[in-house]
């Protein structure tokens, strides 16, 4: 399975000949915490991140290239409890997600947390999740504005988890991402079009919302599927976000 998002990043699935690719960019993307973490946790967890091959046994491989080049990588777990970090069987998960340094800030992340998402959806699992940390700050970022939202009963603490006494804790925090019920709709970065002025715009945001904003000064707008509607009262009239083509969207007063 493959997929092109709007930065021009290729997603596939990670072949055999790739892993000596992926663990360069997972070396260089996780570099940078060796300052954050004690030594002893970082070395162990870089290890871990880099047992490319382990993961690959359990759960799938991906990669996003740029001019042919591998500068990013996810994996995803259909079966989240197979990582053994204690999530629940049944959810969908993702780890060491990376990005080379030299290919940031060109929405490779993004375009991988996508294909996450769109192979979850497929295969209808309730729930995305996923770990991270406070200190990765792009990371959380780019997971939040996305829709995952904190679940600490999932939280553990890495130097622990190591058996590493008299090491600071380490914690690290699980977010979610619920899957049931959300709108259908187009993809994160997909081009789609405003059904009141026809305009064409970037999907910012797979959340289900009850509300929206339109491109006119009043609007009422509800999604398909039945959340309630609402009046939105804009002056002056200015562009503003606009959440999918299942949105139906009409001028106050109108039908």
């Amino acid at each position: 399975m493959s997929s092109l998002s709007l930065t021009g990043a290729g997603v596939r699935d990670a072949g055999a000949s790739d892993l000596s690719a992926v663990r360069r960019v997972l070396l260089a993307a996780y570099q940078e915490y060796a300052a954050t973490l004690p030594p002893a946790v970082f070395g162990r967890y870089l290890n871990d991140i880099l047992d490319v091959e382990g993961r690959a046994g359990v759960g799938e491989v991906l990669v996003a290239e740029r001019g042919g080049r591998v500068v990013g990588t996810v994996t995803y777990y259909p079966d989240a409890s197979l990582e053994g970090l204690g999530w629940p069987a049944g959810w969908a998960g993702l780890r060491a997600l990376g990005v080379d340094p030299g290919a940031r800030g060109l929405g490779m992340g993004r375009a991988l947390l996508a294909a996450c998402l769109e192979r979850a959806e497929a295969a209808g699992a309730p729930v995305l999740c996923l770990h991270t940390a406070e200190f990765m700050t792009a990371a959380v970022a780019i997971y939040e504005q996305a829709g995952f939202r904190r679940d600490p009963a999932y939280d553990f603490d890495a130097a622990g988890g190591l058996a590493l006494g008299g090491m600071r804790p380490v914690p690290i925090l699980a977010y979610r991402l619920d899957l049931t019920g959300r709108l259908p709709g187009a993809r994160v970065g997909e081009v789609v079009e405003n059904p009141v002025t026809g305009s064409a715009g970037s999907r910012r945001s797979r959340r289900p919302r009850p509300t929206a904003t339109c491109w006119s000064p009043t609007c009422t707008c509800a999604p398909a599927g039945g959340w309630p509607a609402s009046t939105s009262i804009r002056s002056p009239v200015r562009r503003s976000r606009w959440f999918g083509a299942s949105w139906r969207c009409a001028a106050a007063g109108g039908t």
